[in-house]
């Protein structure tokens, strides 16, 4: 459905329950997604000219697509410095951000800090709608904050919704955070990395 239809549905059903209710039942789908944001974007890009930064993209394409497909994910956009990456559940992305954390520390050895590739993530899990490819909703924007606003080089940082999907004996590995951004108050669970 475009987003024609979507106009339309919307002129034809006024009440704005109903009319969520109708775009969730076309839309719906419970999911994990994953926002990625490159570290050192902004000063690296501003050095050495975009065009260096297409490189460090093209080798973390390499390495975040078979991973994540490994875990039954797949990055279903690429904007700017961030991979959005969906998955079924967020366990499955939870298993996949920390294989492909581990894999950029391995190729990161050795090199310089501006060729080193490092990024942080928020991870979110609940209903989106997916229309046209693409998710939206409450969880996609508390993962967008996290990873963009919050997140630093390698944190890997959850949403409250996504944590409490997680088995109980993972949650231990996770630091609970509370913090205000974009005048929302914000849970969220930030991963002990080794």
């Amino acid at each position: 459905m475009s987003w024609d239809a979507i106009r339309e549905l919307a002129a034809k059903i006024p009440d704005h329950r109903r009319f969520a209710a109708e775009l969730d039942a076309r839309f719906g789908v419970n999911a994990a997604v994953v926002i990625s944001d490159m570290g050192r974007f902004s000063s690296r890009s501003r050095k050495y000219g975009i065009e260096y930064i297409f490189r460090l993209f093209l080798a973390m394409a390499d390495l975040a697509r078979p991973i994540a497909a490994k875990y039954g994910g797949r990055v279903y956009k690429q904007v700017g410095d961030d991979f959005f990456i969906r998955f079924a559940k967020g366990v499955d992305a939870v298993r996949a951000v920390i294989e492909l954390q581990q894999a950029l520390e391995h190729r990161n050895r050795g090199l310089s800090e501006d060729e080193e590739i490092k990024f942080c993530v928020g991870i979110g899990e609940g209903r989106f709608l997916d229309i046209e490819d693409d998710l939206w909703g409450n969880q996609l924007n508390e993962a967008s904050k996290l990873g963009e606003d919050l997140g630093d080089d390698t944190d890997v940082l959850l949403t409250h919704s996504c944590f409490e999907g997680l088995p109980d004996e993972w949650k231990a590995r996770f630091n609970t955070e509370e913090v205000v951004v974009s005048r929302i108050n914000l849970t969220f669970h930030r991963l002990i990395l080794d």
